[in-house]
């Protein structure tokens, strides 16, 4: 099967046209209603040794996901095996067999996101904080993870969906930190990290992760403290040279595979 960029639109097209006929409500979204239409008899929550898994039952499907991770977690699971039935559709119930693709898994993320978080509904959540705040931009730290709260979606995905997807917030990258060992190398040493980074401009800006935070940012202090903090600061990260405005904002967000106590990490904006 072909994943060019004309077959990722009619699967992305696909799923924001499934997405405008229920959220018209509030989120979080209820995606059972896609149940009927790709003939699954049954979700069920399980623990698993991965995040969900798609089962072909009597003529049917059954979506399994693993219990032990967290709720938003979950969600995102369910709304990623509803991009493969998605995607099969579209290819005329031929892509079962790329199933463990890495390209057919990314772009089953990307009809997760809009599938749990609409364009419709974020583009009407955030004009409705500017409403409320009209003296300040509506995309800012806390306003995207509150966002993330409305939809029951992790920071990363909100920050993906706005900064990357919606292109909503032009000339600004957002950075999600989190405090552990480098992931890429697994050396020892507990640092607040780079974890993910979100932008829409291009590969002439490249962020490295598992960068560890600059000395003294108030990256670092809206780790320690409750609050949002800005200041003009110096950055070398990658490509990213030079002096930006910087927004930070902390957050409790859960570990990935297990259902362990959430722990802080901090949402950056660099503008």
């Amino acid at each position: 099967m072909i994943v060019d960029e004309a077959f990722k639109t009619r699967c992305t097209e696909l799923a924001a046209a499934l997405a405008s006929t229920y959220s018209k409500g509030s989120p979080p979204f209820d995606l059972r209603c896609l149940q009927e239409r790709y003939n699954v008899g049954e979700v069920r929550e399980r623990l698993l040794d991965r995040d969900a898994q798609l089962l072909a039952v009597d003529g049917a499907f059954t979506i399994e996901i693993n219990s032990a991770v967290s709720a938003a977690r979950r969600r995102m699971s369910l709304a990623h095996e509803f991009g493969h039935l998605i995607v099969n559709e579209v290819a005329g119930g031929n892509s079962f067999a790329s199933h463990s693709n890495p390209e057919i898994e990314r772009l089953c993320n990307t009809i997760a996101g809009e599938l749990i978080c609409p364009k419709a509904a974020i583009v009407a959540h955030f004009s409705k904080q500017q409403d409320l705040d009209t003296w300040s931009e509506p995309i800012r730290c806390q306003t995207v993870i509150d966002a993330a709260l409305t939809f029951g979606v992790s920071v990363d995905l909100m920050a993906r969906r706005v900064f990357v997807d919606l292109r909503m917030a032009r000339s600004s990258v957002a950075l999600v930190w989190r405090f552990g060992d480098n992931t890429k190398t697994g050396t020892p040493g507990a640092a607040l990290r780079v974890a993910s980074a979100w932008h829409d401009l291009g590969r002439k800006t490249f962020v490295p992760l598992n960068k560890t935070v600059p000395a003294g940012s108030v990256i670092a202090k809206a780790f320690e403290r409750n609050g949002s903090f800005r200041g003009m600061e110096d950055f070398a990260l990658g490509s990213m040279k030079g002096t930006f405005e910087v927004e930070a904002s902390g957050f409790m967000s859960f570990p990935l595979r297990s259902m362990s106590p959430p722990v802080r990490a901090v949402l950056s904006v660099l503008r």
